[in-house]
């Protein structure tokens, strides 16, 4: 998604009315098992506050989570919520010009974000507070991806100039090393720059050359760098970076959509990339889907890999997301159907996978104002097919009355989880109050 993006956009959001003066609410639907009611999540303090930039969210251990919060008036702020308790208020952690990006793994978490075209990273320990921001690039950062992999071991990446960039820190939680050129970059619209980690420690990055041609570079255990920019299966120019999977043993998976369908291509551990596969096919009669969006990917310790993504079939109809999953490396990719439940159209999914479970969470963009939702899914463990969808949010359908002029939407903005399986998930909630559209982040914990 855009490194920086303010919250306010039509299409984008879950719209809710309220009396003016009151502040958004935040849950029309009982949760779904395993999952707790909605929460807003404290970010701008004082009610005539700037709108908040997309959050990141870390699960730590012990079940706590921290929301980063980044302001449209330049800052980054840090809310926690104890196990089982409420968001506490947040406090400053710096500068900002952008949404911040975290990962974490293992307890170990690193947050990245762009300031005065400086790259910014801060770490936290395993007590749970934050380190004073250090700058990794001294100028002319766009964009900003993270990626944590067990044992501590961290990525930071950015595009600057013509180039794509790196900064590693290394297993151990010490400080990181200098940045390192990956290769020629794309001045892509959204998505430039892709980062993934794996369960013994393999990190990949991902992004798109000056022609469009998909580029990866990854960084195994037994190295200290990344290793030199390979040419992915040709996909087409006018896509994002590819979605990126580690999974077991250090296989990379990525994944692609063009005017057919989805593919995807595997690179082995200390291997090169095989040919792409085709994952899924979309055609109407002879003729291809009017529509296929980027998929998301995740890829499990347990040798699982799995795709989203959206589609339509022709203009005016509607886009359901599809998912395929592949049981283990070599295997076919098997479809796991479609999740539509009647709306105009579903937004980009987003996508975790750990040991005790898989989760998906969704949005629903409705056709009237307020008709949205957000939905999850979860992959269980040993099997191919994933789950019944479920509400965590059902904007007027769940009794709440829209604003005639409010934007519609229900498209979730975070999706973070820890080895354990307890996910949290977010999403935003607007409404017209003293005839200004306000904002309020949104966040469930659940092990589904």
């Amino acid at each position: 998604m855009p490194a920086s993006r303010p919250l306010v956009r039509a299409g984008a959001l879950v719209a809710l009315a309220l009396a003016a003066g009151a502040a958004p609410a935040v849950a029309a639907v009982s949760p779904p098992p395993g999952w707790g009611r909605a929460q807003a999540v404290p970010n701008v303090p004082g009610a005539g506050g700037p709108d908040p930039v997309e959050p990141a969210f870390v699960v730590e251990p012990g079940g706590a989570v921290s929301a980063l919060v980044g302001t449209r008036a330049g800052l980054v702020e840090v809310a926690r919520r104890a196990p089982g308790g409420r968001w506490a208020a947040a406090r400053r952690l710096g500068a900002a010009a952008a949404t911040p990006h975290v990962a974490a793994s293992g307890g170990a978490a690193v947050a990245a974000w762009r300031a005065g075209g400086q790259v910014l990273a801060a770490t936290r320990s395993g007590a749970g507070a934050w380190s004073r921001p250090v700058a990794l690039a001294a100028s002319g950062a766009r964009w900003v991806g993270v990626a944590v992999a067990p044992g501590g071991r961290a990525a930071v990446a950015w595009t600057a100039g013509d180039r794509a960039w790196v900064a590693v820190r290394p297993e151990g939680r010490g400080r990181f090393g200098a940045a390192r050129a990956l290769g020629a970059a794309a001045d892509t619209p959204s998505r430039p720059m892709v980062l993934a980690a794996g369960p013994d420690g393999t990190l990949a990055a991902g992004w798109r050359a000056p022609g469009g041609q998909p580029q990866a570079a990854v960084l195994t255990p037994a190295r200290r760098a990344f290793g030199p920019s390979e040419a992915l299966p040709a996909g087409p120019a006018d896509r994002e970076a590819p979605a990126l999977g580690v999974g077991a043993g250090g296989q990379v998976t990525a994944a692609w959509s063009d005017a057919q369908g989805v593919l995807a291509a595997d690179r082995p551990a200390d291997g090169r990339w095989g040919p792409a596969v085709r994952v899924w096919t979309c055609r109407v009669g002879d003729a291809p889907c009017a529509e296929v969006g980027d998929p998301e990917l995740a890829a499990g310790a347990d040798g699982r890999t799995s795709a989203l993504w959206s589609s339509r079939e022709a203009a005016g109809t509607g886009a359901p997301l599809h998912a395929a999953v592949r049981p283990a490396p070599g295997a076919a990719w098997v479809d796991s159907g479609d999740f539509f439940g009647g709306f105009h159209r579903s937004s980009r999914p987003l996508v975790r996978a750990t040991a005790a479970g898989w989760v998906a969470v969704w949005g629903n963009i409705g056709t009237q104002p307020g008709d949205g939702s957000v939905q999850v899914a979860g992959l269980p463990a040993g099997v191919d097919r994933w789950g019944a969808a479920r509400y965590l949010f059902l904007g007027s359908r769940g009794g709440a009355r829209p604003a005639a002029d409010a934007p519609v939407g229900g498209e979730p903005i975070a999706l973070s989880a820890d080895g354990d399986g307890l996910h949290v998930a977010a999403w935003v909630v607007s409404a017209e109050v003293g005839g200004r559209t306000r904002v309020r982040i949104v966040a469930a914990v659940g092990r589904p």
